[in-house]
């Protein structure tokens, strides 16, 4: 229904500016604005008036006349000197109205197209989501390893009693120093071991102080949240 109303508004905007300024000119060379009693000149120039029937710009005014009163009978014409200054400016606009009424609807619509763009995208993703993954189990999808598990609020298990995160994060040790470190660490030199957190403090590891080693996810776990996070957003019915 939203996406219907947003269709409306869009298509509501575009005739708007198709009919607020039609273009066309009668005789006189002017024309009523967007159907309203609104008249203004143009004959070659910006919009503008013609008060006390004189032209701002020079302009032959029949306004009034008709082609059996015209004496002499010749057409309009434009002086092709430099245009005298308005002496009233005030009444001369732009054609389609003032400047910044027209900015903002064209603000405006370009506001409605980019969130009907981003409607469609989200739209997209949930049935490619939808597709990918409904009533599937996400621990198969994440290649959980064998004897862990997790449920939905994301806590781990190792045959199935809770066990804290630090036992799946992942931090790297080297043969020589007491220290356990990131993968990329300038300090972890020769070869280097992936063990969990919890079983680095258990034997006496300290965090680097070079790295500052923050523990990482397993490719597993950062899989599972990652799918957990698409079925929340989604609302797609799977299995832990």
């Amino acid at each position: 229904m939203k996406k219907i109303i947003a269709l409306f508004l869009v298509l509501a905007l575009l005739s708007q500016f198709a009919s607020a300024h039609p273009g066309k000119t009668d005789s006189r060379g002017g024309h009523h604005v967007g159907g309203t009693k609104e008249y203004h000149y143009h004959h070659g120039y910006p919009a503008h008036q013609h008060t006390d029937g004189i032209c701002p710009y020079d302009f032959d005014d029949k306004t009034g006349q008709n082609s059996g009163s015209n004496s002499s009978g010749s057409e309009a014409t434009i002086n092709t000197n430099e245009p005298k200054e308005n002496p009233h400016p005030a009444e001369v606009e732009t054609e389609d109205g003032p400047w910044y009424v027209q900015a903002f609807w064209l603000a405006l619509l370009i506001l409605i197209l980019w969130a009907q763009i981003k409607a469609i995208k989200i739209h997209k993703m949930a049935i490619d989501a939808r597709h990918k993954y409904s009533g599937k189990s996400i621990s198969r999808l994440a290649c959980i390893p064998h004897g862990y598990s997790m449920d939905f609020n994301e806590n781990v298990y190792f045959n199935g009693e809770k066990v804290s995160v630090d036992d799946v994060l992942v931090v790297y040790l080297s043969k020589s120093g007491h220290s356990y470190h990131k993968e990329n660490c300038s300090h972890l030199h020769g070869t280097k071991t992936a063990t969990s957190l919890e079983r680095a403090k258990l034997f006496g590891y300290k965090q680097c102080k070079v790295c500052v080693a923050t523990p990482e996810p397993p490719p597993w776990l950062r899989e599972y949240k990652k799918i957990n996070a698409a079925r929340k957003r989604y609302r797609i019915e799977m299995n832990p």
